[in-house]
């Protein structure tokens, strides 16, 4: 089992998430995962879910973590979705060496919230002194064809 202070190798390959939830770390904090090698997240081709939406990292901790989680995502090649590496909560992240393109935000109708009309390489959402540096984040296309404020960001707090 992974615990806080660990860190977790991630061999030569492309690796295809089995749903658009991405690579899920659900309240795993304090872990850094490293690539070794050339290490592609593909969502290109997983189906998107109910909002259309898909991630290559979701990185969330629950309500009462409001600590420093210190999840560090190093060397990754992030590809084909909507967000690359999204984090909920916690704080003290750190998404470095990192190359993130092919985003695409979700394709949505007047009926659903308009969150899901950005892309971005990534996203900190409720999360604290984070540090985001030595990426290469470019590909980023905002929603076209809609009446909504449209988003496309390398990275995005919000």
């Amino acid at each position: 089992m992974v615990t806080f202070g660990d860190t977790v190798y991630v061999a030569a390959a492309t690796y295809v998430p089995p749903t658009f939830m991405g690579i899920q770390l659900m309240n795993r904090g304090g872990v850094s995962y490293v690539a070794v090698g050339h290490v592609v997240i593909d969502v290109s081709t997983v189906a998107r879910g109910g909002n259309n939406q898909s991630y290559g990292f979701f990185i969330a901790y629950d309500g009462s973590t409001t600590f420093n989680t210190s999840t560090v995502i190093d060397g990754f090649e992030i590809i084909g979705c909507q967000y690359a590496v999204f984090i909920s909560g916690g704080g003290g992240n750190i998404i470095r060496n990192c190359k993130l393109h092919g985003l695409r935000p979700a394709q949505i109708d007047s009926d659903v919230n308009i969150q899901y009309a950005c892309a971005s390489g990534v996203i900190l959402a409720a999360s604290h002194n984070n540090e985001v540096y030595k990426n290469v984040i470019y590909d980023v296309k905002p929603l076209t064809g809609h009446d909504a404020t449209n988003i496309a960001a390398g990275i995005l707090n919000v």
